[in-house]
């Protein structure tokens, strides 16, 4: 268990530092711009997103992924 949380921690700390960069009002509103453009994921998820991969057009989950494209994911792929 400990490891985990040695691995978990930092990466909590880079997610809360990076929120932090909305504070100002044009970054915020980027943010709901990108967060509107993708209604079928959750808020908090789009804001993940965001953060991982600023500029994405299409964001699926790994069963739409299947289900749609008949495509599969491989173990470990970085979003």
């Amino acid at each position: 268990m400990f490891k985990i949380k040695k691995k978990i921690i930092p990466e909590l700390d880079k997610l809360f530092n990076e929120v932090g960069t909305y504070r100002r009002s044009e970054q915020f509103k980027e943010l709901l711009d990108f967060v509107k453009r993708f209604p079928h994921i959750a808020p908090y998820n789009a804001m993940l997103i965001h953060i991982q991969k600023p500029g994405s057009q299409y964001v699926a989950s790994v069963t739409e992924w299947e289900r749609r494209f008949k495509r599969t994911i491989n173990p470990g792929a970085t979003p």
